[in-house]
């Protein structure tokens, strides 16, 4: 039977849940009721009860399963299956939902049971449910008055869940310990949900909720059978004490998953992790809050959105706290600003002010106003030492103008050339297009006001970055005789980072429509002001372009076999010790790629191995150079496996590739799974010890949104350099190289192998091959390489290639890409390498920033 953590995960996934591998405080708060409730069933309906007697028993749609195929079908179907990463909601467990009234039916249906043990984990569960309630009651009881009747004879639930327990106490199961890989409870239930209180209800200003809490062990459901174990889901209330629970819950979530961000923007304005990995990092979270607002209101249906439920807790909050809610510092303040971190961490101060833009978008459809028109921020003020009111006043500056650029930008990139756009621009851009204010887009208002103050002033360096990147990337190929249209993709791409990026077309727009509304040109914008204002635009923009080009060069490289037939006759000199210098760019290609990409396996250490290696690469089996090449075959034997050996994204840079989709414009799906993105965090994160892998699925072992955000940021910071590498650049040098080893060794193979050995510039990888076949007995490598004319077996081409490759290092061509590292993005790293007699060397050279 599947543990109850595993079936948890399979049902709440189809909501769009945040993922299970997250231990989020609504997660938590919802699970334990929806465990209770499984138990309760489960079990009853084991010991005889009919679900028919069930109120409040609804089944909820499941996605039916499909008919086996077989033969092409089967392989068709998964081959699509491999390449479709959207997530399969699993069918797996039936689910019902059950009314909460039903809670105390079925417990009293148990409790006279002889066989009925309530195990610890249930009991714990279900006190830690009571505690939470109990507590928020005994909070405001002296508050009665003030609560607006949310105690009043409304904790429903409370009253329930009390009566489960007192019904079941009898049958509380003593002695046994948890099955392993569950956490032990502490002997006093209410700790952990203290801790967890104080946190709710103290504006979310003290420490943050347990992990025992976060990680408390699920509930193992009672029936056991060869079918699915069904899962219950407690009935949507309209109990005012659940609807404040869940919006603390709720709202403790969103400011985690705020502090995550804003650490990750302090760290980028230290330069201790990539603008890049702030920005995408932020993309995520909003995700994140996203998938959270759409299941509060999945669990609330009652509400139409959670601005009410946000606004009350941000009253009683005031009230706990001293304050009237409905006072105002001045009349005009949207509301009482005496506690503005409380009215942060509400979202009520950001909501007041998209409210007020989305009335003017009702009135002007395209607002464009001058800088300045909603006030002066002044960043050398000292914030902390603000009233609420004047930070309300300078959020306000820093918000509304942006606001309405961002509508503007909507407009002039309708044609959508920038692609990659944040997911607070893309929120905007709704709230214009489809009048959609949601709750994400009032956090990712105040993150956008979080940024403002991490970089106090200093917002313009995500422009300068973005900008460094755009001037320092080639144009075209400038490569001898390479076809124009080659250059077409690259051409395309960078003409739009001009445009955009460079001369400022979305400046220019805005200039033209100030002027026609009577701005003098001396008030109107400075250049690329937009940008310098929103740095994590910035950032998705960069992630984009730089998939892009990763993307383009990668397939550049795979198509003319350049860098990989390059990097085999680099190795083989090297290890025939023609060659003691390094060609660092290579280097620290194969570094980011491996060696499986570059020599279909570990780095060859002989001629034979070098010869085969490079038919492997061509597609060859290895049979046709086996036992030396004395093997016969009547005619060449193609590898089923096709050529081999391939630079992909999804090595170099896995969480990059993960998160790709909205970003790349070779992606037409615009949303990553997040799902998989943890996993694959975590893959990383613990590849030295596969146990600690398995173990973590097996558990249920769960981060918080905190923790995923950081590592997702690190891990991003850390593939930065490989996301950044010019594989173009690395392809020029590999072309070149390969055209004067050819000049090197023409005479030579023209008298071995007859002067048709080479027939068009494309070819030039085959070079490598003879080159290579001279050095071994083979004489012919199928149709691909023609024959030996005379019987030869020598490695004087080897030397002749050797000294092309001295040539490239003495002129600084072999270290150019390291050298742009360097000093155009200043970074630094130490890569180690083996020297031709397996000694291994460590080179200072350029890498991920580490300031």
């Amino acid at each position: 039977m599947p543990d109850f953590s595993s079936l948890c995960m399979t049902l709440f996934h189809p909501l769009r849940m945040l993922p299970p591998l997250l231990a989020d405080t609504y997660r938590r708060y919802k699970q334990d009721t929806d465990g209770i409730a499984t138990w309760l069933a489960t079990t009853a309906k084991r010991f005889g009860f009919s679900s028919d007697l069930l109120t409040g028993n609804s089944k909820i749609p499941a996605q039916q399963k499909s008919k086996r195929l077989k033969g092409k079908a089967r392989k068709e179907a998964k081959q699509m299956s491999s390449s479709d990463t959207s997530p399969k909601p699993s069918t797996s467990a039936p689910k019902y939902t059950i009314a909460v009234k039903d809670f105390i039916t079925l417990a009293e249906f148990l409790a006279p049971k002889p066989g009925v043990k309530v195990p610890a984990p249930v009991w714990e569960t279900i006190e830690r449910a009571i505690s939470l309630r109990q507590r928020h009651y005994d909070y405001h009881a002296q508050q009665q008055a003030a609560t607006n009747g949310i105690d009043d004879g409304h904790a429903y639930f409370l009253g329930v869940l009390e009566k489960v327990r007192d019904v079941l106490k009898p049958r509380r199961q003593t002695g046994p310990t948890p099955p392993q890989g569950q956490t032990t409870p502490s002997s006093d239930p209410t700790d952990d949900v203290e801790v967890h209180l104080d946190n709710m209800f103290a504006a979310l200003t003290v420490e943050e909720p347990s992990e025992a809490f976060l990680n408390a062990p699920d509930i193992a459901p009672a029936a056991q059978s060869d079918e699915a174990t069904a899962m219950y889901t407690v009935e949507p209330s309209d109990d005012p004490l659940e609807l404040y629970l869940a919006t603390a819950a709720m709202l403790q979530d969103c400011s985690r998953i705020r502090d995550a961000i804003r650490h990750a923007w302090r760290s980028y304005s230290q330069r201790a992790v990539t603008l890049i990995a702030a920005a995408i990092t932020t993309d995520v979270g909003i995700k994140m809050i996203q998938e959270l607002e759409e299941q509060f209101m999945k669990d609330h249906p009652s509400e139409s959105s959670t601005v009410d439920a946000r606004g009350k807790f941000f009253a009683v909050q005031c009230l706990l706290r001293g304050q009237d809610p409905s006072a105002r510092l001045r009349h005009d303040d949207p509301v009482n600003f005496s506690l503005y971190e409380l009215a942060e961490t509400s979202l009520v101060s950001t909501h007041s002010l998209v409210d007020a833009f989305r009335r003017v978008l009702k009135v002007h459809d395209l607002p464009v106003y001058k800088s300045g028109f909603y006030g002066v921020s002044d960043p050398a003020k000292d914030r902390a030492s603000m009233t609420g009111g004047e930070k309300f006043d300078e959020d306000k500056v820093l918000l509304l103008e942006l606001l309405s650029d961002i509508v503007f930008f909507h407009h002039a990139n309708q044609a959508g050339q920038l692609k990659a756009t944040d997911e607070f621009t893309k929120a905007v851009a709704l709230l214009k297009t489809q009048d959609r204010h949601t709750m994400a887009l009032d956090f990712a208002a105040q993150i956008h006001l979080d940024i403002q103050q991490c970089l106090r002033g200093q917002s313009a360096v995500g422009a300068v970055d973005l900008q460094t990147y755009v001037m320092a990337f080639p144009r075209k190929l400038r490569v001898d005789n390479w076809p124009r249209q080659n250059d077409l993709p690259l051409r395309m791409i960078s003409e739009v980072m001009e445009r955009w990026l460079l001369e400022d077309a979305y400046g220019e727009l805005k200039a033209k429509n100030l002027t026609k509304l009577g701005i003098p040109s001396d008030q109107l914008p400075p250049s690329h002001a937009f940008f310098k204002a929103h740095p994590w635009l910035c950032g998705s923009l960069l992630f984009g372009m730089k998939l892009d080009m990763q993307e383009l060069g990668l397939a550049f490289l795979n198509a003319w076999g350049s860098a990989k037939f390059a990097a085999q006759i680099y190795n083989a000199v090297r290890q025939e010790k023609f060659l003691t210098r390094s060609w660092q760019d290579m280097d620290l290609a194969i570094t980011i790629h491996g060696d499986p990409a570059m020599f279909v396996g570990d780095r060859p250490k002989n001629t034979d191995d070098y010869f085969q290696r490079f038919a492997l690469s061509m597609g060859y089996s290895a049979q046709n150079v086996a036992q030396g090449g004395k093997r016969k075959h009547s005619r060449p034997i193609v590898s089923n496996r096709g050529p081999q050996g391939e630079l992909k994204s999804k090595d170099a840079t896995p969480i990059a590739y993960e998160l790709r989709f909205g970003y790349s414009k070779f992606e037409s799906k615009t949303v990553s799974d997040l799902e998989k993105v943890l996993a694959k965090v975590l893959e990383i994160d613990y590849e030295l010890d596969p146990e600690v892998v398995a173990g973590h699925k097996r558990h249920g072992k769960r981060h918080t949104t905190q923790e995923a955000l950081t590592m997702i940021c690190q891990s991003l910071a850390s593939e930065d350099l490989a996301l950044t590498f010019d594989h173009f650049r690395l392809h020029r040098q590999a072309w070149r190289l390969l055209r004067a080893i050819k000049d090197k060794v023409a005479d030579d193979l023209r008298r071995i192998y007859g002067p048709g050995y080479l027939e068009t510039e494309n070819q030039l990888p085959f070079v490598v091959g003879y080159i290579f076949m001279t050095a071994v007995e083979t004489k012919r490598l199928g149709a691909l390489l023609l024959p030996k004319r005379e019987d030869i077996v020598s490695s004087k081409l080897l030397m002749k290639a050797s000294e092309a490759l001295e040539g490239m290092i003495d002129s600084g061509a072999g270290g150019l890409e390291i050298k742009i590292l360097r000093e155009k993005y200043g970074m630094e790293i130490e890569i180690e390498t083996e020297d031709a007699n397996g000694v291994t060397i460590t080179t200072a050279m350029a890498g991920m920033a580490s300031t």
